[in-house]
Parts: structure tokens; C-alpha cells; sequence
């Protein structure tokens, strides 16, 4: 078997010496032959070998969807899927064509991997996917319609990346610079590599999300729509760069629209609408079992009656030749060592967490600084709104409320709570809405470094740690300008001095920021889309305000329940205590604000253990999505 691959007749641009397998199939030895591309020494060595190639079988893949209300009772079911089997062949380049809706991404995700289907079989080398999908997770790459790097980046930097999740993490730095230079040459985007992924053409933003799929060398590549948008000439050029992967013996399967060069191709997935297979063989005897001579043809008669041209073609000898012959076969051709020889799960990528956690941290933080808008944004939240409340504040109120000074025949907390409230929500906004969109908007990004080898504990832990920067920066600004005219208390309650009472209220907005933060990335976890995360950022918020003690009394066990799940009350209390503040809805004569160092750091417990909460609750939410990768 070393040394040979499998075809089928026609479509193969190989000059090869033919044979016939018990199966049926045409069988070919290689020899060496110039490609479409062009393929040069460096090409042939990074090729996959026989065996590291991967044979696909799909065997009677179904999927529905129901329609209607929601009830086992009422209702329809859509069929999107229907008893499709086709056989991807080692090294073959195979478009997936059909109608909007006819099932070609869902055929698609099936087939990689990213989705289980509700019956029906995928096999990579006899072995089902269902039970080593994680095995075969570095040897498939899969490019959605949706762009999966950031676009905030540098075409070398994303790469660079990239690299160090998907290579593994041993891998010396000279590899991984080389393997970017590799792939860079391979999409022709060298020329590109300094310019910011945001600025690229659409059509070389597309071959930057290829290119981030090569880094790891997949011997199957699956990709959804890369032509999409492109024109003619682009459209060309992507195809021949997907025909010379294939030509180097990776096996490329694309869903597209685009007709124009799909005679590249070796075989063509045909879908009629209903998810059911009208074709499946090679492009040169396509028109010929339509009986026409264009594709928009071909699409009319499956508009038209897609049941009958699907039963044609289960009917046809093509059907016995290109499905059922391949299928009657042993799905586990590759030998006995090969498949004991499979790549263990994840094997390849790198999976240790704190170099994880590292690589995403710095990846996050460039992404940020090229987003300067963005980040410019956020920082001036806090000069605006501290701005605000310096206008409004009473001077030195903070500090002559800590020191017990009346003021207009009342107690000088009665506006020092107002500015420490403000203070305090201020703080829980900035770490909701800082974190509201961050995981959603990366969605495609995250699923597909996930599907590979991503940890979620890292993952979440960088956005923790890079956001609870901001965040610190924003805390430290507000606190500071509204000190400027409020002034700080002359003791803190663990510290000494006015430096010691500004670290405890400093570190109170800080945990309360702290637990706003992780309160949305909770919510951006559990969204489907952007504009949701944003629009709940007001049904967290508003909470803070009305359970805080401070505008309305906690009466009732309901009140003072929900209150300790909000970290506006915890942080009211401690700054509250650290100024001597009185509680207005009990006369002063309860300790809602005690002034005791015990106190302060149980109220900054609180905090701490609501931010360990809601991280815990956005793993899950994560993990929870993790079942339609």
C-alpha cells in the first residue's frame, strides 16, 4: 500500500500507471509529475505521506430540524439531510454544490467533525468519528464562512499565534517562524504579512484563514464558501491554490456557488433541495447524467422535481460506480499499523495550560492596542463620568464624613454615600460592559481553536487578566479625579493614613469591578450575537442600583436575597465602612456599615467569592456550546 493512492476515473490531473482494486476502483501509483502549481521540493517533503492520509466515509448521514411550535406534538420536521453516503478519497479535491438550503454546510460540518449528525456514520479510516473525533482533531483543518482570526491584527502576528497553539509546544521558536514563512509562500501573502488583517482585499482575508489552517499541516481540509464574494479572477485563483493542496495529497473538500472552476475539481457532491444526494462523481460526467449543458440548468431540474433526479441517480450506474463500490469496500483500508499508528488525541497542538494562557494573553492585548478606538473608548469612561461627580461633589465630603464633621444640621454621609454609590456602580459598569461582547464576538475564533485543542480555563483566565488590567486603570482614574475634590478618610481600617484608606476603597472598586466583569462575560458566553450581550447590559445593571441599600430599603427575605448576589451591595458596604457611613434606613442604629476591619475584609470576600461564581458559571456556559463543535 506504501507509495499508492486511490482514484476514481477521471478528474485527476496525475500521470499514473492504472490498475483495478477488488473494489472496483481505479487504482494509481504515483510518479512524479509536474502539478497545476507547480509543486517544488519543499511542497513534496511537507506532503502527507500514505500514511498519514485519511480516507472519509459517510454512510447514510440524516439531519432534521422541526419547524413550528416547539411541542413533541405539534409541528413539522424539516429534513435538511437525507440518507446521504459519498466516500472522500484520499488526496482528491471534491466540491459540494446545490442550492441554498439544500444541506451543503451541514454535509460539510458532518464530515469534519464540527457537528454530530442525528443518524448516520463518518469514518476517518474505518475508525467512527462519534468516538475519535478529539484523535483526528489536528489532522483535519475546517475554514467556516466566518472569518476565524482577528481582524485586529497583523497577517504575520495572527500567524505567528496562531502557530504556537496549533504546533507543539515544545516546538523551537526557529520552527514556528519557518512554518509562518512556509504558509505565507504557500497563500502568496507574503508581500502582506506587515499590513493589518482589516485592510486586506476580501479575498485575502480569506487566504489568511487558510493559511491559519495549514499551519498544522491537516491531511483532510474542509472549506465553507472561500469563494463567496470574490470575482471572477480571484475566484480562479482560489481554486487553483486549492487544487494544488490537493495535488500535494491533501484531501480538499469546499461547499461553494461558483460553478466557473469546478472542472479543478475531482469530484462534485451534487445536494437537491431536501438534503438529498443528485451526484456525487467526477465534474466531466456531471452535465452529461443532467442531460445539459449548463450548471443554472442543472439547478432549474433539481428546483423542479429534486426527488426524482435523486432517485435517478440512486437508480444510475454512476450511483453503483462513485457510492455504493467505494462503500462495499472495507471502510479500514489503511493498514493495521496505520491506524495503530493514528495520532493521539490532540497530539500535534499544544495543550499545556499555562503556555495557553500566555500566548492567548499577549494575542489579546496586541488585539487591543491595534483597536485603538476601541480601547480610547473605554479608557475615557472613567475620566467622563469621575469628571461628572467631581462637578457635583461636596468638597472634602469623604474625608470629613470618615472624621465625623456635620454638615447643613445633618450627617455629612448623606452625600457621602451619593458620591461613593456613584463611584461604586460606575465601577461594576465598567467591567459589564467591557466584557459583554468579548467572548461572543470571537464565537467562530473560539470554536475553532477549541475543536483543535483549546482549553477553556486558559481561555477564560486571559480575558480575565487582561480585562481586570483595563479595569484597574479605569478604577484607579475615576477614584483619583473624584478624590481630588472628595477627599479620602485620614485612616483606613487595615492601613494607616490617607495612602492606606485610598487602597481599601481603591480595592473595593476593584473587586466589585472584578465581579461586574465576570457578570458579563457570563452573559457574552450565553448570547448568540453581539447586539444581545449588549442589550442585557442594562438588565444587569439597573439590579445594582435598586438592590443596593442605598436608594431603596432591603425589606423582605426576596430583597435582601437577591442583594447578596449583586456585588453593589458588597461594595457599598465596604466603602461604606472604611468612610463611618450610617445606614439612613434604620435611624443609624444598625451596623449595615460597620466600621471594623473584620467586616471590610468579609465584604471583600463576598466579592471575591461572587467573581469565582460567575467564572465558574461562564465555563459552563462554554462547555455547554461545546456540543456543536
Amino acid at each position: 500500500m506504501q507509495g499508492r493512492r486511490f482514484y476514481y476515473p477521471g478528474g485527476t490531473r496525475q500521470a499514473h500507471a492504472r490498475g483495478k482494486d477488488d473494489a472496483g476502483y481505479e487504482r494509481t501509483q504515483l510518479t512524479q509529475r509536474p502539478t497545476p502549481g507547480g509543486t517544488d521540493q519543499r511542497a513534496r517533503e511537507s506532503a502527507p505521506s500514505t500514511a498519514e492520509s485519511v480516507r472519509v466515509d459517510a454512510v447514510d448521514v440524516t439531519e432534521t430540524v422541526r419547524e413550528g411550535l416547539p411541542l413533541p406534538l405539534l409541528g413539522s420536521r424539516k429534513v435538511l439531510l437525507d440518507d446521504v453516503s459519498i466516500t472522500l478519497r484520499p488526496g482528491a479535491f471534491v466540491a459540494i454544490l446545490g442550492a441554498s438550503g439544500a444541506g451543503k454546510t451541514m454535509l460539510l460540518r458532518a464530515l469534519s467533525g464540527q457537528m454530530q449528525s442525528q443518524r448516520g456514520d463518518i469514518f476517518y479510516n474505518g475508525l467512527n468519528l462519534l468516538g475519535h473525533r478529539h484523535q483526528f482533531s489536528t489532522t483535519t483543518g475546517f475554514v467556516p464562512q466566518d472569518d476565524i482570526v482577528h481582524k485586529n491584527l497583523r497577517v504575520e502576528d495572527a500567524l505567528e499565534y496562531a502557530a504556537c497553539l496549533r504546533l507543539p509546544c515544545n516546538a523551537p521558536r526557529q520552527e514556528l517562524v519557518a512554518r509562518v514563512e512556509e504558509v505565507l509562500e504557500d497563500v502568496d501573502l507574503t508581500d502582506q504579512r506587515k499590513q493589518l488583517i482589516s485592510r486586506l482585499s476580501g479575498g485575502q482575508r480569506k487566504r489568511v484563514n487558510i493559511a491559519l489552517e495549514l499551519l498544522g499541516r491537516p491531511t483532510v481540509f474542509y472549506l465553507d464558501e472561500p469563494t463567496s464574494g470574490l470575482d471572477p479572477g480571484l475566484d480562479l485563483k482560489m481554486m487553483q491554490l486549492l487544487r494544488r493542496l490537493a495535488d500535494r495529497g491533501q484531501t480538499v473538500v469546499l461547499v461553494t456557488h461558483t460553478t466557473s472552476n469546478i472542472d479543478l475539481c475531482d469530484d462534485i457532491c451534487f445536494l437537491a433541495p431536501g438534503g438529498r444526494l443528485a451526484y456525487f462523481g467526477p465534474p466531466d460526467q456531471l452535465k452529461a447524467f443532467f442531460h445539459r449543458d449548463d450548471y443554472a440548468g442543472i439547478y432549474n431540474l433539481l428546483y423542479d422535481e429534486p426527488e426524482r433526479w435523486a432517485e435517478r441517480f440512486r437508480q444510475s450506474p454512476d450511483y453503483q460506480r462513485y457510492v455504493e463500490a467505494p462503500h462495499e469496500q472495507p471502510k479500514n483500508i489503511a493498514p493495521a499499523w496505520e491506524r495503530e499508528n493514528a495520532p493521539e488525541p490532540g497530539a500535534g497542538a499544544c495543550d499545556n495550560s499555562v503556555l495557553q494562557f500566555w500566548y492567548l494573553t499577549r494575542r489579546y492585548v496586541n488585539v487591543m492596542v491595534h483597536d485603538l478606538p476601541t480601547l480610547l473608548l473605554l479608557l475615557l469612561q472613567a475620566p467622563i463620568i469621575a469628571g461628572l461627580v467631581w462637578l457635583l461633589a461636596d468638597r472634602d465630603v469623604l474625608r470629613n464624613t470618615a472624621a465625623g464633621v456635620l454638615s447643613k444640621g445633618a450627617p455629612q454621609d448623606v452625600y457621602a454615600q451619593e458620591v461613593l454609590f456613584t463611584v461604586v456602580v460606575s465601577a461594576i459598569w465598567f467591567g459589564i460592559i467591557n466584557a459583554a461582547r468579548e467572548i461572543v464576538k470571537e464565537a467562530p475564533i473560539y470554536r475553532r481553536e477549541r475543536a483543535i485543542n483549546l482549553r477553556l480555563f486558559p481561555y477564560v483566565l486571559s480575558k480575565v487578566a487582561v480585562l481586570g488590567a483595563l479595569l484597574a486603570v479605569q478604577d484607579f482614574i475615576l477614584f483619583y479625579i473624584v478624590g481630588t475634590k472628595a477627599g479620602y478618610p485620614a485612616n483606613g481600617l487595615l492601613w494607616h493614613g490617607t495612602s492606606g484608606a485610598f487602597a481599601e476603597l481603591y480595592v473595593t472598586l476593584l473587586l466589585s469591578s472584578l465581579a461586574g466583569l465576570m457578570m458579563g462575560l457570563v452573559i457574552s458566553a450565553l448570547v448568540p450575537n453581539s447586539d444581545r450581550a449588549v442589550s442585557i447590559v442594562p438588565v444587569l445593571l439597573i439590579p445594582q442600583i435598586i438592590f443596593a441599600s442605598v436608594i431603596f430599603e432591603l425589606k423582605g427575605d426576596v430583597g435582601r436575597w437577591i442583594s447578596t448576589i449583586l456585588p453593589s451591595r458588597w461594595g457599598m458596604q465596604a466603602v461604606g465602612s472604611i468612610d463611618h457611613l450610617h445606614d439612613k434606613f434604620t435611624d443609624h442604629s444598625t451596623a449595615f456599615y460597620a466600621h471594623d476591619a473584620a467586616h471590610v475584609l468579609a465584604f471583600w470576600g463576598a466579592l471575591a467569592a461572587l467573581t469565582l461564581v460567575f467564572f465558574v458559571l461562564t465555563l459552563l456556559a462554554m462547555r455547554r456550546k461545546d456540543t456543536g463543535i
